[in-house]
């Protein structure tokens, strides 16, 4: 069963996500230093940090990749 911490875990990362989307059809400009520092923290939890309870319905490493690749694909897409 999904606890409130996954929950809201999932919520902020559809969030983030949801901005990468609006900002690769152009229709919001978020500066490239905000998509960068959401990429690389995101990116450095995923690889440092280990969860300790493995009861998870989806471990949170996932959620941190998920950003991690949309801030990836928009890097490259703005200087490719």
């Amino acid at each position: 069963m999904m606890n409130y911490k996954e929950f809201f875990m999932a919520l902020r990362t559809i969030g983030i996500l949801y901005l990468f989307y609006l900002q690769f059809t152009y229709s919001v400009n978020i500066p490239m230093s905000v998509i960068l520092l959401l990429t690389v923290g995101s990116l450095g939890l995923a690889f440092f940090c280990k969860s300790k309870n493995n009861s998870q319905v989806v471990n949170h490493n996932l959620y941190n990749y998920a950003i991690s690749l949309g801030g990836i694909f928009l890097i490259l897409k703005q200087y490719a």
